[in-house]
């Protein structure tokens, strides 16, 4: 994603610059950033005498990263099962009926890629929004894009949350007389 330029000149006394920042001769010159596509850069020599120039035109010509995939994705409730591992693609996890939202949090492997949690952009190493979780199956999509805007890698995560326990209700007894008990057992003393 960046390069440096070592210019070394015939002539001690004449002066060089790389991008318009002067170099001394045989030293690099500071980390210069490439785009993705051609780049240009300009070495231009002052001879001695402060007037004649020599310019030097480099091009060069960085491809765009194809990586995609996540180094880490976790989740804010439950486990992923299988552990993550960059090149498993499905997912599954179980929370309780509790837990009614969840957030994901994609890592990057390129610093350079971009990421996505069921459409909505995340930024790397941080939690998604909230996600709605319905009781059974949801499906969460995570999609890394690279910085070739090509090379896509997706991975899905089937979260079930659980069935919610069912609810007893009771009522009071009524019209209920009670006019006697009996009541047997043993009592160790």
């Amino acid at each position: 994603t960046s390069l440096t330029v070592t210019p070394t000149l015939s002539n001690p006394n004449a002066t060089v610059t790389v991008n318009s920042a002067i170099v001394a001769s045989g030293s690099a010159s500071g980390p210069i950033a490439l785009s993705p596509g051609p780049n240009t850069i300009v070495v231009q020599v002052r001879a001695q005498d402060g007037v004649t120039l020599k310019t030097y035109t480099v091009n060069v010509t960085r491809q765009a990263s194809p990586v995609a995939t996540l180094e880490g994705l976790a989740l804010s409730s439950g486990t992923l099962s299988p552990a993550f591992a960059s090149a498993t693609t499905g997912y599954a996890a179980t929370v309780p009926n509790m837990t009614e939202t969840l957030q994901l949090t994609p890592t990057l492997t390129s610093s350079l890629a971009t990421v996505t949690v069921n459409g909505a952009p995340v930024p790397s190493g941080s939690p998604s929004g909230a996600i709605n979780l319905n009781a059974g199956s949801n499906v969460i999509t995570v999609v890394g894009t690279a910085e070739d805007k090509v090379t896509k890698k997706t991975y899905t995560v089937t979260v079930t949350r659980t069935a919610a326990l069912a609810t007893v209700t009771t009522e009071a007894a009524t019209g209920i007389l009670a006019t006697s008990a009996v009541l047997h057992g043993t009592i160790n003393a």
